[in-house]
């Protein structure tokens, strides 16, 4: 279940100054800006994240997951943190994106079918050929 709560918006993102800043755990919290936003990882929280997935990339780089990207991973690997809600459109995503239908070029598929597999994801024609 969420309790989340207000956090610090006096960090930098990679999409510039946050207006709102929403702590989900220690160490997780998702920054909104004027007009993107994703979540950011603590040192601890990513290396856990590594160790799950050691060469999955985030698009913004090192603790920083995009609201468009990847920040669909970070309540699939820390659920009690979420809604249940939440986690069941992160796992529609990430099944999504490793899907043969998805518009993503191979590698990008083959990254989230790795995640989805290590998270323990099923989906429809999800491992198939692209």
């Amino acid at each position: 279940m969420s309790c989340a709560t207000q956090a610090d918006i006096t960090r930098v993102t990679p999409w510039g100054r946050p207006q709102v800043a929403t702590a989900y755990a220690p160490g997780i919290v998702l920054y909104s800006t004027a007009s993107h936003g994703g979540f950011y990882l603590s040192e601890h929280r990513q290396q856990h994240v590594e160790s799950l997935l050691p060469e999955f990339a985030t698009f913004a780089g090192g603790p920083w997951y995009e609201e468009d990207c990847d920040a669909c991973l970070i309540p699939l690997v820390w659920p009690e943190y979420f809604t249940d809600g939440m986690v069941a459109n992160c796992r529609q995503s990430c099944l999504a994106m490793a899907s043969r239908k998805s518009p993503w070029d191979v590698l990008t598929k083959a990254k989230w079918r790795h995640a989805a597999e290590v998270l323990g994801l099923r989906g429809p024609a999800m491992f198939t050929n692209p």
